[in-house]
Order: C-alpha cells, then structure tokens, then sequence
C-alpha cells in the first residue's frame, strides 16, 4: 500500500515516468502550466481553509498524480483499484515531508496562522508575497505545491485571489 511504484522512490503517476528524475523532469513544463493558471485567477474559489489547499494542490498536480489533492496518511483508491497510504514520505536528498498525524496537525497550525492574521487580508502584493511563502516554511515542511506556490508568489506577483490582499477590498 504505497504511492511509489516498484522501485521505492518514483511516485507513481500519470505520466509514466518510471523513475524519479524522469517524473521530475515530465511534471515540471505541467506544473507550470498549471502555476501561470492560479496566476490567471484560474484556480479554487478561496474558502481559506484545509479544504483550499488541497484543491490548490489538486489543480496543480491534477496531470500528474491521480491522487492530487488527497492526503497521503488517509488511504486512497487508484482507477485500477489498488490502494494505498503512505504516512511516511521523504524527499530524495532533503528534509522529510511531516508524517502521519503531524500532516493534520501542521494544516491545524497553518490555518490557525493565517485565521490569526485574517488570511492576510488588506496586505500590498509584496508584503502578501512574503506573508503567504512564510507558513509552508514554518508550520509545515515544504513540499513540491508549496515551493511552487510561494516562488509563484515571489517571483511573479500573480493576481491576488478574492479575498486575500488589498483586491479583496475593492471585489
């Protein structure tokens, strides 16, 4: 019961990538599909909870993972009906990804910091930017979406979501 294939390491995916550099090297042009479409606004509708993330994690990974959006440490049945859990991941070369419980309790930390700073509503695009890339480096270790997330945030100054920054005043 793992989301690796055969080998330990490759997730297994939709790409049919059979190793790990080769997944690498597919979901990367994907993803930045998928990043310049949360730019265009056209990701999740914002509920700025759980919920959310998992959808903003579903939209990005949604070519590559058939399990995009669901947590790993919660089983999962794939199409051809295996199924799997995987509380324990870890990054090739890397700090580990937060296991089992720590997964519901890092989300519990990362919505009550943002609840705490009212979702960083009413902030300027750049203090918002280094706002949004602060909680995925402190309440939960880093993963791909949330790297991606923040360097779309940084780096490109994407439109803000409704609700978040100061266009959240003006919609």
């Amino acid at each position: 019961m793992s989301f690796t294939l055969a080998d330990g390491i490759t997730l297994k995916n939709k790409v049919g990538a059979e190793t790990h550099e080769a997944l690498e090297a597919a979901e990367h042009p994907i993803l930045a599909v998928r990043l310049l479409e949360l730019q265009s606004g056209l990701g999740p509708e914002p509920t700025f909870d759980t919920t959310y993330l998992q959808a903003i994690h579903q939209h990005l990974f949604q070519d590559v993972f058939e399990w995009a959006g669901h947590l790993r440490h919660q089983p999962f049945t794939f199409e051809d009906g295996t199924e799997a859990v995987m509380p324990a991941m870890h990054k090739i070369g890397g700090k580990d990804f937060a296991i089992g419980n720590e997964i519901d309790r890092g989300l519990q930390s990362l919505m009550s910091d943002l609840e705490s700073r009212d979702f960083l509503r009413g902030l300027d695009r750049e203090t918002f930017a280094g706002q949004a890339a602060r909680p995925s480096r402190g309440s939960i270790p880093s993963t791909p979406s949330a790297k991606a997330m923040a360097a779309c945030s940084v780096n490109s100054s994407p439109p803000l979501p409704k609700g978040q920054g100061t266009r959240s005043n003006s919609a």
